[in-house]
């Protein structure tokens, strides 16, 4: 594998809400590349996966040949454990899960973290800061692909900002992706509860929702929603991605030495 040095975030790349009216409803779109974080111990990826997102929901979590990990200390960054004849051991998770229709999630999965803000009017009129939002995509691997090319839509999550904001135009500002995993199976239970709850809870008001987890600090806080409350990504109380799984990937540059 080659070793690169590795530089990390989005700074602040902002996409529009295409829920809005007609003369602001220009499909905007965002891409990062996905790069391996500093020295992982269970997994690795490849730096050639991508990001993408598009104003009329569409997200794709390309990771590409995530492997097994040895950590190489000298070298910043881990390289893929090979089996007896030299290839690289890429992971192949169970497939239980579906990022589009959803299924049942065992543990084995690796998930996407989208941290942003909803740009738009806030949910709490007192406090007008913009909202921010967690997002939680759940992915199955194939020899180190992402299923489906970790594709999802989640028109449901964007229209609900644009429905809160009285339908004003708005934007999503995206500040990071992570990929954590895998998410381990002590929080599978946890996490498939949060995102069948979301979605009946969302699809009602927002008309559709897709099997991921949000969080969010004001749609916690509405009476009778009962969503998460927003908590970083590997912290113990995740209801997602807790402090047993690793973050093995983020948006940013791989610049070769």
């Amino acid at each position: 594998m080659r070793v690169t040095r590795t530089l990390c975030g989005f700074g602040a790349l902002t996409i529009a809400i295409a829920m809005a009216p007609a003369a602001f409803a220009a499909t905007t779109k965002l891409q990062a590349n996905i790069v391996p974080t500093a020295n992982t111990s269970s997994a690795t990826l490849s730096p050639k996966g991508k990001f993408q997102m598009d104003s009329k929901g569409g997200v794709k979590v390309g990771v590409k040949f995530v492997c097994e990990a040895v950590a190489a200390p000298d070298l910043g960054i881990a390289s893929c454990a090979v089996d007896a004849k030299g290839k690289d051991l890429r992971i192949t998770t169970d497939a239980s899960w579906d990022t589009e229709t959803g299924g049942t999630l065992t543990g084995d999965e690796f998930a996407a973290v989208i941290d942003g803000n909803f740009e738009t009017a806030p949910i709490d009129p007192e406090n007008p800061a913009p909202t921010t939002f967690q997002v939680v995509v759940p992915i199955e691997l194939k020899k180190g692909n992402a299923l489906k090319g970790g594709k999802v839509n989640i028109v449901g999550l964007l229209g609900l900002s644009t429905l809160l904001g009285g339908g004003n135009p708005g934007s999503a500002d995206i500040q990071k992706v992570e990929i954590w995993g895998p998410i381990g199976v002590g929080a599978a239970a946890g996490c498939q509860a949060l995102i069948e709850l979301e979605q009946g809870l969302i699809g009602a008001i927002a008309g559709s929702a897709p099997p991921v987890a949000i969080l969010q600090d004001d749609l916690a806080a509405l009476p009778g929603f009962g969503g998460a409350a927003l908590v970083p990504a590997g912290d113990a109380s995740h209801p997602c991605v807790p402090d047993t799984a690793e973050r093995i990937g983020v948006t940013g540059l791989s610049v070769a030495p």
